[in-house]
């Protein structure tokens, strides 16, 4: 009878041992698993860094871009008064020399 009890206790603990490797094992799986998305989620913050980065530096481009185009409508408009000026001084001259 305790030999009979002793090899069920050892049945047992090998079952016991059995569940406990293979919960080990899926541990392991879980935790290679875990790995593997820590290193994803490092390189996805990487590539979420440089995006932010590019992002600043296109919106200083476009802060640039609106300066420059609003220093060249500047220019422009003293062009255009430039122009009108001188197309009435032109005109003034004319009509100075039809009445000469």
């Amino acid at each position: 009878a305790k030999v009979k009890d002793l090899e069920m206790r050892l049945e047992e603990s090998d079952s016991s041992c059995s569940d406990l490797r293979t919960r080990l094992h899926e541990a392991q799986v879980a935790q290679e698993a875990l790995d593997c998305a820590e290193l994803e989620k490092d390189r996805l913050a990487g590539e979420l860094a440089e995006a932010r980065r590019a992002l600043a530096a296109l919106e200083q481009q476009l802060v640039d871009t609106r300066g420059a185009e609003e220093a060249l409508q500047a220019k422009v408009g003293v062009l255009e008064a430039a122009a009108q000026e001188s197309r009435q001084d032109s005109a003034h001259r004319e009509a100075e020399l039809d009445e000469k």
